[in-house]
């Protein structure tokens, strides 16, 4: 059963990148928006990963949200690594979770609906600078 299910979520990532290239041009806040829903109503429920194999569409969807998330946050943590100016950045809390995350965008994006028609990444990243906003400093840590 365990090879099983990891041949159909190999198979559906394979099947899925065509998608998500193509995708990745014209996403919008609806489509992040319903993506995350998807993504926050999988978490919540034990039995949703048994479901998504027999929705592989609906599985591809709340990855995406989950994947650009977490995409938005790694690339905010690596330019405030390497830049100074955080004005632009946000600053996760050291214990936040992709699942809180998740409900920030969500709530952002329920919030904010005249914003919709722009571009999932902007949305994503001015969610988290709402929800988290960086001090004016960040000092570096000490070498």
């Amino acid at each position: 059963m365990q090879v099983l299910s990891i041949l159909i979520i190999g198979a559906i990532l394979f099947l899925g990148f065509p998608h998500a290239a193509a995708a990745a041009v014209t996403r919008n806040g609806n489509e992040l928006l319903s993506a995350c829903t998807l993504a926050m109503s999988i978490v919540d429920s034990p039995q949703a990963i048994d479901q998504m194999l027999g929705r592989p569409h609906q599985a591809l969807e709340a990855g995406y949200c989950l994947g650009l998330l977490h995409a938005v946050t790694n690339m905010n943590a690596f330019w405030q690594h390497y830049s100074k100016d955080t004005s632009m950045f946000f600053c996760l809390p050291p214990q936040s979770t992709v699942n809180q995350w998740t409900r920030i965008v969500v709530k952002y994006l329920q919030e904010h609906p005249e914003r919709l028609q722009e571009a999932d990444i902007g949305l994503a990243i001015r969610a988290f600078t709402t929800a988290f906003p960086c001090p004016s400093k960040i000092q570096s840590p000490r070498r």
